[in-house]
């Protein structure tokens, strides 16, 4: 995943978060592994995640991660005001959650952590 080369990176509890300073947009990023049985696809993880809040204005993201054959985004807004990018990229052992978060601008305009997004790449 490409991001700035001025970007400030921190992890916790298996969440790597990215940020730029003086700004309120904030990348954060989960993976986890399947070693067997099918995977649970990109829409199917987004539906359970869009019923777990209370969220408005939800609205579906055309977002490509290149090379990703499962993916799904959807804008959605907080009971808080907080704008949040939810991505799911789904490869057949690997899946990576995505949330893209800030307290009042739409998170799925252009900026580097849509650009990071759309970078991302197994390797």
């Amino acid at each position: 995943m490409l991001v700035p080369a001025n970007v400030e990176e921190g992890i916790d509890a298996g969440v790597t978060s990215f940020w730029l300073d003086g700004d309120d947009l904030v990348l954060q990023l989960s993976s986890r592994t399947r070693d067997d049985g099918q995977q649970v696809s990109a829409g199917e993880r987004m539906r359970d995640r869009l019923r777990m809040h209370a969220y408005s204005k939800v609205e579906i993201v055309s977002l490509q991660i290149l090379g990703c054959p499962d993916a799904e985004a959807a804008s959605a807004i907080g009971e808080d005001g907080t704008h949040w990018l939810f991505v799911y990229a789904v490869w057949p052992a690997l899946v990576v959650f995505v949330t893209v978060t800030h307290p009042s601008r739409d998170v799925a305009a252009p900026s580097w952590a849509i650009d990071a997004v759309r970078s991302i790449r197994l390797s």
